[in-house]
């Protein structure tokens, strides 16, 4: 990977076309504030200065939210910002988007994704079942499960009639 620092790298033009390419905007011979901006960052992730420039380097970021170093292809792209990269990794960032969508913490959102399915028991790719008339989150389903109540509109007495047609036509 090619490493660009110096005053040349420096120019909004130079910066643009070398975050098209990929090329890290660390600059491993940074002094003065450059160089403090670096310390203030390593210390923020628990790293010596030289190890958080090798780690950047190497194409890894640190997300902020999960407080972890993450490969690069992990973070959204972010033209805002100097490495060109969000701070928040993807699923750091979805999280963040699927608590806010329903009202409830990322905590609540941990919890119903670590627990079994409320309905089949199944622990694969648990998504959030809520009640579309209020909002209100009931509880962590399957997606075959949140998928079937959800074609039946919600209503219990639609699930009522296919459980009775289910067991008049049983075996």
């Amino acid at each position: 990977m090619e490493i660009v620092f110096g005053p040349a790298w420096r120019g909004n033009r130079w910066v643009k076309k070398l975050k098209s390419r990929g090329v890290p905007m660390i600059d491993p011979n940074a002094t003065g504030r450059q160089m403090g901006a670096y310390k203030c960052a390593a210390q923020r992730t628990g790293l010596p200065v030289e190890e958080w420039i090798a780690r950047h380097l190497s194409g890894s970021g640190w997300c902020y939210r999960c407080r972890s170093w993450k490969a690069q292809a992990e973070f959204s792209i972010d033209r805002s910002r100097a490495s060109g990269y969000a701070s928040i990794c993807k699923p750091c960032c979805s999280d963040a988007s699927t608590a806010s969508r329903y009202g409830i913490t990322r905590k609540r959102l941990a919890e119903i994704r670590g627990s079994p399915c409320a309905i089949c028991g199944r622990t694969e790719f648990i998504v959030v079942d809520h009640c579309h008339k209020s909002g209100r989150v009931r509880d962590g389903l399957c997606q075959r499960c949140n998928s079937a109540i959800g074609l039946f509109g919600d209503d219990p007495e639609m699930l009522a009639k296919a459980m009775a047609y289910l067991e008049k036509h049983h075996g």
